[in-house]
């Protein structure tokens, strides 16, 4: 019976690196692994030749956690032994041995890596790849490639990111084809890893992926992000996406070219927008146009100024006439202001409401009385809009008709009043806002209407209210 059994926390405590090494010899597996363990830990590179030959060990798991613990030193002297361990009996020595290869960054562990890319074992597998990808290793691209179509999705997932980390040219055609991929999370991958690596052959792939995943809205977005990443590159190859028999291409082609903002995009753009209305109201021709107008307005050049106009007053589909009326919001053009005016009128809802925002957007003083009458609309959510636009054009004509919608019946109104007179700062509104303030009974406007004071008589008076 054994009377003395190793203390290795005891060891630890008192940094006996010595003793710990020599109990990689115990007769108790237990302590081995232990031992192995807190070695790895320590980081003393004293410990090397012990955990070398602890690879040799009878027990699967002490040569587990020696592999795991050179891994942790990064000791160029453990990789022969390493690279031996990535044949052993027991898989989760292999992983740790290869994991391990990874870490200490030796590329001469390459090659039977590359052969670990067959092992029996998904886990070393998607272990041997995560290592070549931190290798940096231009040989692993073409074995990497092949292993994209290895029977795992952990694998796959591995793969894409080991490919993306090496870039390069040639890690393109993999990363190409493993948007084909059967798992989503795969093709995703793919699509982040070619944004990162803003390589513009991968637009036309990207393009006729969104087309294929056209239902797919995480898949979508993943694609405009990447050709949004890809940046300058992309623009003219999209350009002449823009001429693509699919509508899905069109779409995604006009989204990206608007974040990116080039303006070279501006006239194909401006074509596409004007393009002769056919087909039913739903018809895909339609969310072309609208996201063509969108990203002439993100563009900002004012060359779309008439054309958005035509589409805002002529349009037959309701959401192009409202990203009419968002895209001439942002470009701020005085000639909008007019037919923007007229828009308020609309048989649509969205559409004035569209056009009121922009209106203020702007802030040209001609929109105050045709949007001042607005405030007495039976839409609740006009009232809302009209009183928010007002606010934002600041002129004191809005005043007397804000103060009337102090009274209005829906409290998100009342807020929206009060907020736009602390906004303008015409002191004939504090008696009504006092007023509104000792009867409102609603939280959300309460709060509005003390704001508005303070900003029109200041904090110090309205102690004294």
């Amino acid at each position: 019976m054994r009377l003395f059994k190793p203390d290795i926390d005891k060891l630890r405590a008192r940094d006996d690196i010595e003793a710990i090494i020599k109990t990689l010899g115990d007769s108790e597996a237990e302590v081995r692994i232990r031992a192995a363990y807190a070695l790895g830990i320590m980081g003393d590179h004293q410990a090397v030749n012990g955990l070398i030959t602890a690879l040799g060990d009878m027990d699967g798991s002490v040569r587990q956690e020696a592999a795991s613990a050179l891994g942790k030193l990064g000791d160029p002297r453990a990789v022969d032994a390493l690279i031996e361990a990535l044949h052993d009996e027991y898989e989760r020595t292999r992983g740790c041995a290869a994991y391990a290869l990874g870490n200490i960054g030796d590329n001469r562990a390459v090659g039977s890596l590359v052969q670990s890319l067959r092992d029996k074992h998904d886990g070393v597998r998607r272990l041997a790849v995560k290592a070549l990808g931190k290798l940096g290793d231009p040989r692993a691209v073409d074995a990497l490639g092949h292993t994209l179509g290895d029977e795992s999705r952990d694998v796959r997932l591995a793969v894409v990111d080991a490919l993306a980390t090496l870039g390069g040219p040639g890690v393109i055609e993999p990363l190409i084809g493993a948007l084909q991929d059967k798992r989503q999370s795969v093709q995703k991958a793919a699509i982040e890893a070619l944004g990162r690596l803003g390589n513009a052959g991968a637009v036309g792939p990207l393009i006729a992926t969104a087309v294929v995943h056209s239902k797919l809205v995480s898949i979508q977005r993943a694609i405009i992000e990447a050709l949004v990443e890809i940046g300058e590159p992309t623009v003219e190859p999209l350009i002449e996406t823009l001429r693509d028999d699919h509508s899905i291409a069109r779409i995604v082609a006009a989204e990206v070219l608007g974040e990116i903002g080039d303006a070279r995009a501006e006239e194909p753009l401006i074509r596409l927008l004007s393009q002769v209305e056919r087909g039913a109201p739903h018809d895909p021709q339609f969310a072309v146009q609208e996201y063509a107008a969108s990203a002439l307005g993100k563009i900002g050049d004012p060359r779309a100024v008439g054309p958005l106009i035509e589409a805002l007053l002529n349009a037959r589909s309701v959401d192009v006439r409202t990203s009419a009326a968002s895209a001439l919001a942002k470009i701020g053009d005085p000639r909008a202001v007019e037919p923007l005016i007229r828009m308020l009128n609309d048989d649509v809802p969205q559409v004035r409401i569209a056009a009121m925002y922009a209106l203020g957007e702007i802030g040209d003083t001609r929109a105050v009385e045709p949007l001042a009458d607005k405030l007495a609309s039976e839409s609740t959510e006009v009232r809302v809009s009209a009183a928010s636009a007002l606010g934002q054009i600041g002129d004191t004509k809005a005043v007397d008709p804000l103060i009337r919608a102090l009274g209005d019946t829906d409290s998100t109104v009342r807020g929206n009043a009060a907020y736009a007179l602390g906004e303008i700062g015409d002191t004939r509104a504090v008696q009504p806002l006092i007023n509104a303030l000792l009867s409102e009974k609603s939280n959300t406007p309460h709060q509005t209407v003390e704001e508005a004071l303070q900003k029109l008589a200041g904090a110090r008076d309205m102690k004294t209210l």
